[in-house]
């Protein structure tokens, strides 16, 4: 692998995803979305930054600005495929909320179809907006992470997830039909956005947590190495909850990187069942640690995520949006304690 020199973040970023190793450990934090102190610093909160593309925008460039995490994900919720297609969600009412799922899109798994004109419905339009404004308004030192709902969720989502679960026993081939469909929504959206300014892909998959190991080899793994291959740029795969059983399976996704949910999986373990396949990202626990620990808490397991592997720091699934913004500045605090260590050390 080349080592990767000179730059910014951004590039060395992009570097680190095309096999290239930094000179010093990453210092790009992904994984992020917006607390209260940063919606209080910038005037742009939730719920409006949901539903309009200029404060969604300003939000999400405050996750950086308020942070140096040097990366800044958009947007923050499940239902922005769900609704296009037709699907209900409750709408964000609070500071603390986020749209979320309320009744599915077909009743009929044979009737799951994308409509041409999809990328006009819905917060589509929205999304895009958000993702070319705050490109422009961080110009290229810092990487734009937009994120896209996985095959498994849009399909649980669009479908019903009890449905979705028993075609994947039952009838795996309408299952396999199903999630076809919703690999090609996650391609053309993630395509659109990449080239709305985005610069990494996270596909975020939860619900295949709930499938059996050779479910997931059978079904979900095609069609990942299909998304991978066609999206045209980086894209990394996060799935919460215990993926220990899919970990051996994972790298051969196509993905260039993993997301793993710590407590649920230990960093060690990660790192041992990707086996350098892939990049490891991870895991700091939002609720244990960076919602309820102290800064002193954060730079330890940051600290010991680094030891045990990981390739890129990263809270270890979505934050909760009363997290200290002083717990978020120890994982930086983290990495630079470790780099300047390593430079002692050279």
């Amino acid at each position: 692998m080349n080592q990767a020199r000179g730059g910014g973040p951004r590039e060395e970023l992009l570097g680190i995803f095309k096999g290239k190793v930094p000179a010093a450990f990453c210092e790009t934090v992904l994984l992020n979305s917006p607390v209260t102190e940063m919606m209080e610093q910038c005037g742009a909160g939730w719920p409006r930054a949901h539903y309009d593309g200029t404060e969604m925008a300003e939000l999400a460039a405050q996750i950086h600005r308020s942070t140096g995490f040097n990366a800044v994900n958009l947007p923050w919720d499940a239902c922005v495929e769900l609704e296009a297609l037709g699907g209900s969600s409750i709408p964000a009412k609070s500071e603390v909320d986020v749209p979320t799922p309320a009744g599915p899109a077909f009743e009929d798994p044979e009737c799951f179809t994308v409509p041409k004109d999809i990328f006009e419905r819905g917060r589509f339009p929205i999304v895009f907006d958000a993702v070319r404004r705050v490109r422009n308004a961080l110009g290229k030192e810092v990487a734009v992470v937009p994120l896209v709902e996985g095959p498994m969720n849009i399909a649980c989502l669009s479908i019903g997830l009890n449905r979705m679960y028993r075609l994947v026993i039952r009838d795996p081939g309408s299952a396999e039909r199903v999630l076809e469909r919703a690999a090609k929504l996650c391609i053309e959206y993630g395509r659109r956005l990449l080239n709305s300014g985005g610069d990494l892909l996270q596909v975020s998959d939860p619900f295949a947590q709930g499938l059996a190991a050779r479910h997931f080899l059978s079904l979900l793994i095609p069609i990942y190495k299909r998304i991978s291959r066609e999206v045209e740029g980086p894209v990394f795969l996060h799935i919460c909850g215990n993926t220990k059983s899919l970990l051996p399976h994972i790298p051969e996704s196509g993905f260039g990187a993993f997301s793993y949910d710590s407590p649920a999986v230990r960093t060690s373990e990660a790192v041992r069942s990707l086996g350098g396949r892939m990049l490891a990202i991870g895991s700091v626990p939002t609720v244990s640690c960076l919602l309820e620990g102290s800064e002193q808490d954060v730079i330890d397991v940051s600290m010991e995520c680094i030891r045990e592997g990981v390739d890129i720091l990263s809270p270890s699934c979505g934050l909760p949006p009363r997290t200290p913004l002083k717990n978020l500045h120890a994982m930086v605090e983290a990495i630079r304690l470790w780099n300047e260590a390593a430079k002692r050390r050279d």
